[in-house]
């Protein structure tokens, strides 16, 4: 199984590691491929057995020779998937500002990303909805090319350990419905054509935001965004410029608010980005504020 993972020897990485036979394969090949891990654990505090997850992966990190490091979120059963992956890529981020690490390394895969395309299609998230799932300078995923099923033969082939998810086959969740019922439908040839057109889209999203963020660059400075600019440009542009300005990641409908903010907002008013964060308007400009206590 081959993993691309560029980056200088000294390069070090957080790697979350759920337990799961996904990030436990992750762990071994990048453990056997002499890459410096700190080894994450996330307890959600969804399930009632996630106590015995947190063992399992303090004791692979000690086979393995890792630093662990751990943290119990305690959301609570009735906690959405976007909470928790919200959550806990915040408290991933936050270890890897810590260590100092290079990035933060998560076992997604080429399953995730059909499972991703099909959820993201019954949202109608849009064009970006068929490439969401990427690496970035920060979150890297090296098993994006490799399937399920080559992670499976993998782990047999090391004789690999891990714990099931006990919630994997709940129905509860969109994705393991889609997981279930939509993915084994699947021909080869549909896998194909998905991929595909995964790797189009993606290679067309990274053009769209290079061009995005050098007309930030050329709209923008330290005291805000142009509101002049926003108003001369269409729809599409202006969202696409003030996701780059913001760097975070806000629903289409959001940003068409926040884009019809910036063009008849009065100087002084404010908008949510929520998290007791706001956009303010000035006369000629949008402005982030600082986080509220």
């Amino acid at each position: 199984m081959m993993l691309v993972m560029t980056g200088s020897e000294q390069a070090r990485y957080i790697v979350a590691v759920s337990g799961g036979i996904d990030s436990v394969v992750l762990l071994d090949k990048l453990s056997r491929d002499g890459k410096q891990l700190i080894v994450a654990h996330v307890d959600h505090g969804v399930r009632p057995d996630s106590a015995e997850d947190l063992r399992f992966v303090s004791s692979l990190a000690v086979q393995y020779g890792h630093q662990f490091v751990s943290t119990s979120l305690s959301l609570g059963a009735g906690a959405s998937e976007d909470t928790a992956r919200q959550a806990r890529y915040e408290w991933l981020e936050a270890q890897r500002a810590k260590f100092a690490a290079d990035a933060i390394v998560t076992a997604h895969h080429e399953d995730d990303v059909l499972e991703t395309i099909c959820i993201n299609l019954t949202r109608s998230t849009g064009w970006r909805g068929l490439c969401s799932l990427r690496e970035t300078s920060r979150v890297r995923r090296p098993l994006l090319g490799i399937s399920k099923a080559e992670i499976i033969a993998y782990a047999l082939e090391h004789a690999l350990e891990w714990h099931e998810d006990s919630t994997n086959d709940s129905m509860q969740y969109l994705r393991n419905r889609i997981r279930h019922v939509v993915i084994p439908k699947l021909t080869k040839e549909h896998r194909h054509r998905l991929l595909e057109l995964y790797q189009s889209q993606l290679a067309l999203r990274y053009e769209i935001e290079n061009e995005a963020r050098g007309l930030v660059q050329l709209f923008s400075n330290k005291d805000g965004i142009s509101r002049y600019s926003l108003i001369m440009l269409d729809e599409t542009l202006g969202a696409e410029l003030l996701r780059d300005w913001l760097g975070r990641s806000l629903e289409r409908p959001r940003l068409r608010d926040l884009l019809w903010f910036a063009k008849v907002a009065k100087p002084g008013a404010k908008w949510s980005l929520g998290s007791k964060r706001f956009v303010a308007a000035s006369q000629r400009r949008l402005i982030v504020l600082p986080p509220r206590d």
